[in-house]
Parts: C-alpha cells; structure tokens; sequence
C-alpha cells in the first residue's frame, strides 16, 4: 500500500481529495481499515469512479481537517479539536464512533459523584448515586424524601457531554439533573436555587406542558420517562454558555446558563418512596432510584 496515494472521495455528493497515509493514520480506525487496500475492490463508488461515503459531508470535513493537521508534527501543539454547534454535537459525536475515532477525537474524562446527602450511597467508585428507602413504621407505606448528589468535576471551558442513566423502579416524584454553579458549598444547597440550572423529571406531570420556570429549569416530558430507566445526554457548553438536553425521546432541550466560569454535576431527588411494608425490611434495603454515569467526553477543550 502506498501512503501517498491521492484518494478522490465523493461524500454525501460532495467532492474531497485526501491521501490514503491521511485517512489511514488512525490504528484500528473503521477509516484505516476501509483504506489500507484491502477493502479497495468491494467499496461503492459514483459515476466518476470516486469511493462514496454515504456520511455528512460537513461533519466528515471537520473530520479530513483534523486527520490533515494530526499529520503535522509540531512540539507541544497538538491537533486542535474541530467547533462543533452544540445543537449538531449528537450526530457528529455518533459520526466519530462509527468511524472508530472516539478515543481519537472525543477525548474521555473521569466524572464521579463525590458529595452528596446523607440519604445517598455511592456505588462502583462514585459512578453510581443510589437512594435507599430507610425503615419506617408498619403503619404507612410511603416515605418523603429530599436528597442529592454533586460531580467531582468542576468545569470552566469547552464542550462536554455527560450520558447518564436513571433507573427509578420505586420512585412517585421527581428527578432533577443538571448543572450547578462549581463554588456552591453541597451543604447549603437548599439556599442556592439560583445557582441551579437543569430539567425536572417528573412523575407527576407526565404527558402535560410544563413551561420554563424562572428561567431556572424546564419540565422533561417524554412518554420514554414512563419506563422504570432510560438514559439522557447532557451537553455543557461554555463557550455559549448554554446547556443541552438529550431526552430519552431524542428531542433535544436547551437552557440559557449565567455567565459564571465553573460547573458542576448535580443531581437531586425530591418525592415520596413506594414501600411494601408486608415484610421486616431492613434498615437501606428498598431501592428508590439510581443514577449512573455511563459516558463523559470532552468534545471541545
């Protein structure tokens, strides 16, 4: 195979030109696979005899430029990460995984939930929040609660995009995920509403319209919230100062953020506890809800 190979693509109907050595560069790449020869034979082509890639021709430019300046070797100044608009950033990223370049281009991050209520237990390393029903009497059967839990992290710049999972098997109230001004001491946050900015997921009004409130959340209402789990995305834009929603629909939701330089991860749990209380259940033993973290990318340092 030789490197310096001028491949003519046709991408989505538009014309690129690349090297073969550009598109290969990435080890394991869908993208090195498809052009290291041997796949030169079985791959479709137009009428001009160019290889068509039947992709988003924009999002796979902002791919080319990035693989063309990876080729340049310059000291300490690495191939910068293409701007994506933040509305785009869920088709784009699905584009880079495809491609197999996700390690490449949607650099991971180590996000864990740290400070939290006394109600809440971490779980596999802090990339579990868990609510645990306490004990109650025999007499009733419902218990309500308040509780939370903050991120680790605390963001100031770029693009990063959070995936969780919310399992509620035993849940009759609400879920509140979102961002937190990053110097809000956890213990007071009772006191700083206004520092909050997020959607309200809740059991109690789904399938109505529920407008924004304050300018500081926004009701979730999808039909896919009356699954016991489904997942959402959160997209944290700094540069914009706005942050995204991904629903478990796949409807996106947005929020106008305060100019403020730091963010963290915040997720609260207000409601009431469905308990059977036929057996002696211990002290933590009914399970109320929990929140993962399955995914977090850094999409724009």
């Amino acid at each position: 195979m030789d490197g310096d190979n001028v491949i003519e693509l046709n991408v989505g109907g538009q014309a690129m030109t690349t090297k073969r050595s550009t598109l290969c560069q990435v080890e394991g790449s869908l993208l090195s696979s498809m052009f290291s020869g041997r796949w030169d034979n079985s791959m479709s082509r137009d009428k001009d005899g160019r290889v068509f890639l039947d992709f988003n021709p924009t999002y796979f430019a902002f791919i080319l430029d990035y693989l063309r300046a990876k080729k340049i070797p310059t000291a300490g100044k690495p191939a910068t990460l293409p701007n994506i608009p933040s509305n785009q950033l869920n088709n784009y990223s699905k584009l880079i995984e495809y491609l197999g370049l996700g390690n490449e281009m949607l650099p991971k991050l180590t996000e864990s939930f740290k400070e939290h209520s006394s109600e809440m237990k971490l779980e596999n390393g802090g990339a579990v929040a868990a609510y645990f029903a306490k004990k109650i009497s025999y007499c009733k059967s419902r218990q309500q609660f308040n509780a939370y839990v903050f991120g680790q992290n605390s963001y100031e710049r770029g693009v990063i995009r959070l995936k969780l999972k919310v399992e509620c098997p035993d849940l009759v109230g609400d879920i509140w995920v979102g961002m937190i001004r990053g110097d809000v001491i956890p213990e007071l946050l009772k006191y700083y509403d206004s520092a909050c900015r997020g959607w309200q997921i809740s059991q109690y009004r789904r399938g109505q319209k529920v407008s924004y409130t304050g300018g500081l959340c926004s009701y979730l209402n999808s039909d896919e919230c009356d699954k016991l789990e489904y997942t959402i995305e959160l997209i944290l834009d700094n540069e914009k100062s706005v942050l995204y929603l991904n629903g478990p629909d796949g409807n996106m939701d947005d929020l106008k953020l305060p100019e403020w330089t730091k963010w963290r991860l915040l997720v609260k749990l207000c409601g009431t506890a469905k308990l059977n209380t036929d057996f002696d259940i211990p002290e933590t033993a009914a399970v109320v809800s929990r929140v993962r973290i399955l995914d977090c990318q850094n999409i724009l340092p």
